[in-house]
């Protein structure tokens, strides 16, 4: 079985007799193929691995958009929470640093500055719930197509059209 060194869906995995090539015997005593049923063997670690890598990216999808979600929620459910996101959001503002001098810019005292650090806080607790929900859903529509067609995916045919373009749209 040929695995190594291909990177073709046509060719990876593909099985080779003696009788094509001489060489055959050569490349799998070598390790640059392997029999029939290490290949087998190989195949199916790497079909696990796969399955655990989308169980792994669920995962982390999910809790990223429930953090996204807790925090946006304890923004507004509890002050503490507010308090300490406004404390530090302002104290990471440039206009809150010190300079080599030791002076600070006054706009932190200024509702200018405390607009733009509330301002700032919820539109960034938005964004980022919006944006890992939106992954999240991508996500899933892509599972749901992939249960859907999985039998009828092969290297050698194109993908439905929803399928494919659901794939698209999470690439980019």
């Amino acid at each position: 079985m040929v695995i190594v060194g291909q990177r073709t869906p046509d060719t990876y995995g593909r099985l080779r007799g003696w009788e094509e090539d001489d060489a055959v015997y050569a490349m799998l005593t070598n390790g640059f193929e392997m029999s029939p049923g290490e290949g087998s063997l190989v195949l199916e670690i790497q079909q696990r691995s796969m399955r655990f890598l989308v169980r792994c990216t669920e995962l982390v999808l999910t809790i990223r958009n429930w953090r996204a979600w807790d925090h946006l929620w304890s923004l507004r459910e509890d002050p503490a929470h507010l308090r300490d996101t406004v404390r530090e959001a302002s104290e990471h503002r440039k206009e809150a640093i010190s300079t080599r001098e030791g002076f600070c810019d006054p706009l932190p005292q200024t509702q200018s500055f405390w607009g733009s650090v509330l301002g700032g806080i919820v539109s960034d607790a938005y964004e980022d719930f919006m944006l890992w929900d939106l992954i999240w859903k991508d996500f899933k529509a892509l599972a749901t197509l992939r249960d859907r067609y999985g039998a009828r995916v092969s290297p050698g045919r194109s993908l439905p059209q929803d399928f494919e373009d659901a794939h698209r749209h999470f690439s980019l």
